[in-house]
């Protein structure tokens, strides 16, 4: 027998070796078949997953906000007055700088060469009149063809208009303020001699006085025309009015809106060109103030809080600035109550469910 194991010594040592490998499958097997734990169990480690997360209930209230601009004041008419025919200045009606009024002369040209033009228009216009009247006489005669009528017509209304025409040449010799305002620029003196289209002057409308500014494309729907403002002059001064106006094409390059407040001044105390800061009240909106540490972007690089559901899954909402100040900023976007994640903020993402604790607003600096 001993001699039988000698010889098969390598084989009794590979049936042991194999003997062991199936006792400890069969052992493995038999701690794998024990029983799963119980479903509250799993649940417990579960939560035990999720990451905590604290949290304050917010509330919505009322807030006032106000849109500012950088503009500028601006009269509300600006008119180039020019010559609308050929002349020499003869006399001078008002000084650069003077205020003038609605229909006041500027300057006048010199109207002798047109009443002569006049007179001869005159005559012929008379001329043609006789003409006319003759040739209706022939031609209930039968003296003349209608034809001849017409021509004899047409002669006369032809006339007539050459003398409307000089008529309105001698008006135009008196340049007249077509509204009242200041003379800020006069371009010529007296014995200029002015073609056809030459400036004469620059006249601007002083009362009312606008303010003007650009407001964004997303503050733009907030401004509506008839809202009361209020500007703040470079000078010192603050001066209140109503817009009057505000565009509804934005500029090519800024891609911004024009916006007009439009601004009393009687006295004339305000003049063009001084910067201004133009502030816009806007009527009051829901919002909620949170910490400026608490604003995150989503994916689509759109601003928003983090805030926990009634299910404890972190949601993300889209919000809008409305006003900031010391400590904080309102936010419009959000659901009310909300319950927005001040501490934690940052390890978690939309969709993920966490354990929310209870915490304060005043705590979101360190989330």
């Amino acid at each position: 027998m001993r001699a039988f194991l000698r010889r098969r010594r390598s084989l009794v040592i590979a049936l042991a070796i194999a003997a062991g490998v199936s006792g400890w499958v069969w052992s493995g097997d038999r701690a794998g078949s024990s029983p799963s734990p119980p479903a509250h169990e799993e649940s417990a480690l579960q939560r035990q997953r999720d990451l905590e997360v604290r949290v304050a209930e917010l509330r919505a209230q009322p807030v006032s906000r106000t849109v500012v601009l950088s503009g500028r004041t601006e009269p509300a008419r600006a008119l180039t007055l020019r010559a609308g025919i050929d002349g020499r200045i003869i006399a001078i009606g008002a000084e650069r700088g003077a205020r003038v009024a609605e229909g006041e002369e500027v300057v006048r040209l010199d109207p002798h060469a047109l009443e002569a033009r006049r007179r001869e228009a005159l005559a012929l216009a008379r001329q043609r009149e006789i003409e006319f009247e003759a040739s209706k006489k022939l031609s209930a005669r039968n003296f003349q063809t209608q034809s001849e009528l017409a021509a004899a017509e047409a002669n006369l209304e032809a006339a007539r208009a050459v003398v409307a025409r000089v008529e309105i040449d001698i008006s135009s010799t008196r340049l007249r303020a077509p509204f009242a305002g200041r003379l800020d620029q006069r371009m010529v003196v007296l014995g200029d001699y002015v073609n056809d289209g030459t400036p004469i002057g620059r006249i601007l409308q002083e009362d009312p006085m606008l303010v003007a500014g650009h407001v964004t494309q997303q503050e733009r729907h907030h401004v509506k025309v008839g809202a009361p403002g209020e500007a703040r002059l470079i000078t010192g001064e603050t001066v209140k009015g109503r817009v009057r106006y505000v565009s509804a094409e934005s500029d090519e390059t800024t891609r911004t809106f024009r916006v007009e407040l439009e601004v009393p001044n009687p006295e004339g105390a305000l003049v063009s060109g001084v910067s201004a800061e133009i502030h816009l009240p806007l009527p009051a909106s829901a919002a909620h103030r949170v910490s400026p540490a608490l604003l995150a972007l989503n994916d689509q690089g759109r601003l928003g809080i983090k805030t926990v559901n009634d299910d404890g899954v972190v949601e993300f909402h889209s919000t809008e600035i409305l006003r900031a100040e010391a400590g904080g900023v309102w936010v419009s976007g959000l659901p009310d109550p909300v319950r927005v994640i001040t501490v934690g903020h940052g390890f978690v993402r939309e969709g993920q469910r966490v354990i929310a604790v209870p915490g304060t607003a005043d705590e979101g600096a360190a989330g």
